[in-house]
């Protein structure tokens, strides 16, 4: 089998296979595509090209299972009522097209759900797509060259597996969240996993290795662990695993350190049990390509929920037509409800039986009218759910987007909250700053953006000398006001 990690420019590959308990893993290439492949080629030159590299391997490849660099994909998180697993697909694939500006029959998309909280009112899940035509691309092109396509993942996912597993053999609690950056020349992603599923991915590019560009990626890893603070409240990092070769983890691991302490943990793949290398095998050049090797890792014996845009996750066959039949308020099938706004999904009865009570007597068509009235309340709900839910990852990322460099300004704490009147959303947080012009200039920019800043007085941060100012910032994201009608 071979793990491709298949970006715009050159293919990460892993080919192995499984001996029994043991996965052997025979080499780690690194394949540089010729520019007539690069991505826009059409899939019959890739594919000619990557039936040549295959043949130099000297043996069976089997089954090609490919992960895209998350630079490659789109992720989105969706807060959902809550519901049992088998109907997450249905409501996803309805939510995803609320939320998208494209029509999902020009998207593949998978998702896997976050863990459940006790108790909890909602559920969410991490919403994954790509362009439909590229996954075509990459089927053509891996069937061009004469190969079995087995699936097509991420790769966050698949660094995430070789983390879980190197945290697991270390012998420290998976339950917990851990922070997973892997670094391969200037790619850096950065993922935040929770008891065995991905929270949270991110992807920068380090161009250089000086002390600017190093400040840079720390400020994207603090976002990061600011992102998991609100979306999973109460929920800390445990642990930090680095993924890359060592060599170009020099400066990047000694800030972790200095930031994270003991929880660091530079990751060796080869010390994995049940796992042979062949002579030419490396700890550096299994480590860059973590993303292909994580996907064959997983094959067999699966610890982190995966994408797979070749075989997404669907809604089971029903034993109940009538449940299988479930959408949201519409179509004169089944009615959906939402009860109290407590997030519970429940399914109405089908027309049909109220139809056929109709033509029995006229007071059957009163308590189906009476019945209507309801069923349109409880759609009202839920297009005011829709409607009203404020993403908080796409608050964020807006919210980050209008910061300065981390050189000026450090955000350490914020919140996302639903809006009220004539907010969107509103936004707190607490950061520090080198001066007190810094922070006059970042209220400035929020009220040109849109916000309304509430003035808050800064006072002095003892913590950091770097960072002598520390404040608070309360903002609101407005409605953007009506036009007015012309004369």
């Amino acid at each position: 089998m071979l793990g491709i990690d298949w970006g715009e420019t050159s293919f990460g590959a892993v080919w192995g296979g499984r001996e029994g308990a043991t996965l052997r893993v025979r080499q780690v290439l690194r394949w540089t595509l010729p520019n007539a492949t690069g991505d826009g080629a059409e899939p019959s030159v890739t594919g000619e090209w990557l039936k040549q590299q295959c043949a130099t391997l000297g043996g069976e490849v089997g089954p090609v299972h490919v992960v895209l660099p998350r630079q490659s994909i789109a992720t989105r998180r969706l807060d959902l009522p809550v519901v049992p697993d088998d109907e997450l697909p249905e409501i996803v694939r309805f939510q995803a097209a609320t939320k998208s500006s494209r029509p999902l029959g020009d998207l593949s998309i998978d998702f896997v759900p976050f863990p459940t909280m006790h108790e909890a009112t909602s559920r969410s899940v991490l919403l994954a797509t790509i362009d439909r035509e590229r996954m075509d691309a990459i089927r053509a092109a891996v069937e061009g060259a004469g190969l079995t396509l087995g699936s097509v993942g991420v790769s966050p996912i698949g660094v995430a597996e070789l983390a879980a597993r190197y945290e697991s053999m270390q012998g420290e609690d998976v339950q917990q969240a851990t922070l997973v950056v892997y670094k391969d020349g200037p790619r850096i992603e950065i993922s935040i996993l929770h008891r065995l599923r991905l929270l949270f991915s991110h992807h920068t590019v380090q161009e250089q290795e000086d002390e600017r560009s190093l400040r840079s990626t720390m400020t994207e890893i603090t976002r990061s662990s600011v992102v998991l603070s609100q979306t999973s409240p109460g929920v800390e990092i445990g642990r930090v695993c680095l993924v890359g070769d060592t060599a170009s983890l020099v400066q990047l691991e000694v800030s972790l350190r200095d930031r994270f302490g003991g929880q660091l943990d530079v990751v060796d793949p080869t010390r994995l049990p049940g796992l042979l290398c062949d002579g030419t095998v490396s700890r550096d050049t299994l480590a860059s390509a973590a993303p292909a090797f994580g996907v064959l890792l997983g094959l067999d014996d699966r610890v982190i929920d995966a994408i797979n845009f070749l075989n997404p996750r669907k809604t089971p066959p029903k034993r109940n037509e009538m449940k299988r039949r479930a959408v949201l308020i519409g179509g004169g099938v089944a009615a959906v409800g939402l009860l109290g706004g407590g997030g519970m999904w429940m399914y109405g009865n089908s027309l049909a039986g109220e139809i056929d009570t109709l033509t029995r007597r006229q007071s059957g068509m009163q308590q189906s009218l009476a019945a209507g009235e309801g069923t349109m309340k409880d759609h009202e709900l839920v297009s005011g759910w829709l409607r009203g839910a404020v993403d908080p990852l796409d608050e964020i990322d807006r919210f980050n987007r209008l910061l300065p460099g981390g050189d000026r300004v450090l955000i350490i704490e914020s919140h996302v909250f639903s809006g009220s009147q004539d907010a969107i959303s509103r936004v707190t947080a607490i950061g520090m700053a080198r001066t007190q012009r810094d922070i006059e200039d970042l209220n400035q920019r929020f009220n040109e953006q849109g916000y309304r800043v509430k003035p808050k007085v800064p006072g002095p941060n003892k913590l950091n000398p770097d960072y002598p100012f520390r404040f608070d910032l309360d903002i609101e994201r407005l409605q953007e006001a009506p036009a007015k009608e012309q004369p």
